[in-house]
């Protein structure tokens, strides 16, 4: 029988498959690169690819774009377990500052068992979506 992961082996497979699709490296043994070093210290040539593809740090980027977007919805809990609710207030921020239509909205919970926003999420995309 396999062993469940324990919590603590989660976070491991996450910073893992976070690292493999944003600092790919298929030199290295494992075949990325993690962003920090054995005593934990950021390892700055890996984080800025990190950054690369962080929204709150590019949303400029792409105002054009994203004002041509018929939906935007986010959400986040406010117990997310990843903390989350922390860049999603940015970006919720950020894209009011610019003018930007968009769904934001926090919602009591962390960031598992959330199958209920759909309830949400799905009508608001399918209304703005749907073909004229």
């Amino acid at each position: 029988m396999a062993k469940t992961p324990s919590e603590d082996d989660m976070k491991i497979l996450n910073v893992f498959g976070s690292s493999a699709f944003y600092s790919p490296n298929l030199n290295s043994e494992t075949g990325f690169d993690l962003p920090f070093d054995e005593t934990g210290e950021i390892i700055d040539k890996v984080w800025k690819k990190w950054l690369s593809f962080d929204p709150v740090k590019n949303v400029e980027n792409y105002v054009d774009s994203l004002r041509k977007l018929k939906a935007i919805y986010l959400d986040v809990g406010k117990c997310d377990e990843y903390n989350l609710f922390i860049g999603m207030r940015s970006l919720h921020k950020k894209l009011q500052k610019l003018g930007i239509q968009h769904y934001y909205e926090e919602f009591k919970g962390g960031h598992f068992g959330n199958s209920s926003r759909y309830c949400t999420s799905l009508p608001y995309l399918y209304e703005r979506l749907k073909l004229s």
